[in-house]
């Protein structure tokens, strides 16, 4: 069985963004049609504006690139982190539930979450965003852990 690696998709991350970068682009005009916005008041509003960008940039670093999820035969193994990186492992047997949910700026664009629950103390629910829309994703991981609880023996008991 291969690794399924997700990752979050830029262009995801620039929709949920989009009101915040609006803005910013929106903001770069603001001391050329305000006339009392002029010298140090202009500088000091770019250098607003400049932290904003940073912050943006830190948070798509933080979000699309250093974050990302990496299912295998056996493991959810999560990857998250700038200058502090974490790696952090949930056993497929372990997964109790799932759930897959989009709002409806995301369902336009063809996005998705997928929502895991387990029984891992540290890791009870598993929050993996901005994939690209994949019928097949969810019957995969279902499979996976229907597996690992079969080898393991493993068996649930409901009580209702």
């Amino acid at each position: 069985m291969e690794q399924i690696v997700l990752r979050p998709s830029l262009k995801w991350w620039l929709v949920k963004k989009s009101w915040i970068l609006l803005l910013l682009v929106l903001g770069l005009f603001v001391p050329l049609f305000m006339p009392e916005i002029s010298g140090m008041g202009a500088l000091i509003w770019y250098g607003c504006l400049l932290l904003v960008g940073v912050l943006l940039l830190v948070d798509y670093l933080k979000t699309a690139v250093y974050t990302h999820w990496t299912i295998t035969a056996e493991q959810i193994i999560i990857y998250k982190g700038i200058l502090v990186k974490t790696v952090d492992y949930v056993e497929l047997y372990r997964v109790n539930d799932y759930k897959e949910r989009q709002n409806f700026i995301e369902s336009i664009f063809g996005f998705t979450s997928l929502y895991i629950h387990s029984t891992d103390s540290s890791h009870s629910s598993i929050n993996i965003y901005g994939l690209k829309k994949n019928p097949r994703l969810v019957p995969t991981i279902r499979d996976l852990v229907e597996k690992q609880k079969a080898d393991r023996r493993i068996y649930e008991l409901a009580n209702k």
